[in-house]
């Protein structure tokens, strides 16, 4: 007898796709990024105005570092809200996965929480900085990102630097994949 859809815990669900699961475009755009991205690189740009944070927050303990600035760059490619970022963090588990929130184990930050660190980033001009470094470190990896109309941003070669990529990796107008 098959179990209704309202009797399969999430776990049993989450554990079914796990069985024909394939990457998503979303996905190898985010572990490409997690590669070739030293993270503590751009963390060192916004340390020092991030105890701000903290202090904003009402003196409680700002969250990682690294994690909202994970956010904030999702929230940037995707052209998302605050809410928006929020709401794919629950929604996407690519997303969860690139910014290191375990749902089942804790709460992720609140669109609140996401607007305070935009804000404080915005504040000190870091906006530019952080985009320029991230694209100088792409492009260093023969990578940029692409925003089209609808803000879905894609990474393409650089085929001036990058010339073996196999017919998988790539598409014929040289998109190599995109979130």
């Amino acid at each position: 007898m098959r179990a209704s859809r309202a009797q399969m815990s999430l776990h049993a669900v989450e554990g079914s796709f796990k069985a024909v699961e394939r990457k998503t475009r979303r996905r190898k755009f985010l572990e490409l990024i997690d590669k070739v991205v030293p993270w503590e690189r751009l963390v060192a740009l916004v340390r020092p105005y991030y105890s701000e944070g903290a202090a904003e927050n009402n003196g409680s303990p700002a969250l990682g570092l690294e994690r909202m600035l994970r956010i904030y760059l999702v929230q940037q490619w995707y052209g998302l809200s605050d809410r928006g970022v929020q709401d794919e963090i629950y929604d996407s588990q690519s997303i969860q996965w690139f910014v290191g929130v375990d749902l089942g184990s804790e709460q992720p930050p609140d669109a609140a929480e996401i607007s305070r660190f935009r804000r404080l980033i915005e504040r000190h001009g870091l906006a530019q900085r952080l985009s320029r470094e991230v694209d100088a470190l792409l492009a260093k990896a023969g990578l940029r990102v692409k925003h089209a109309k609808i803000v879905d941003p894609t990474v393409a070669t650089d085929s001036s630097r990058v010339t073996d990529r196999t017919e998988e990796e790539s598409s014929p107008d040289g998109e190599l994949f995109g979130p």
